[in-house]
């Protein structure tokens, strides 16, 4: 045990010393590269009338689109517009449920593009009458 400890005790640094920090800078992708999206966090169930947000990761810098059907009918509010991910390719959206949005399970359908590429992800929304 003596011979590790004195290896161990080199391997911290003197208590008045500052510790060393690495800043990790995110990359830069061919803005042409294969663009690839994935579900992060999806809120369901949901109630009609609350709220619901969906995270995705993407390609940063992509640009994308979300849409969400209820019977074939896209909800129009306002949370539901076009974003451009983050410079971790993170895109978050929030939106309100309809007051009168049908029970059942609804796609939630999200759309991400580069210059020349582009992939889609998709989601189910599903509304409740209550939450339990």
């Amino acid at each position: 045990m003596g011979e590790n400890a004195a290896v161990n005790s080199q391997a911290f640094a003197d208590p008045g010393e500052s510790p060393v920090r690495t800043v990790i800078e995110p990359t830069k992708p061919d803005p042409t590269s294969k663009v690839g999206a994935s579900i992060q966090t999806i809120t369901t169930p949901v109630v009609p009338g609350s709220n619901a947000s969906v995270m995705i990761r993407t390609n940063p810098s992509a640009t994308c689109v979300i849409s969400v059907e209820y019977n074939k009918v896209p909800s129009k509010d306002s949370g539901l517009t076009q974003k451009t991910a983050d410079e971790y390719g993170v895109v978050e959206w929030a939106w309100t449920v309809e007051q009168d949005a049908p029970l059942g399970t609804w796609p939630v359908t999200m759309t991400c593009a580069n210059q020349k590429n582009s992939a889609m992800v998709r989601g189910d929304l599903q509304v409740v009458k209550t939450l339990e």
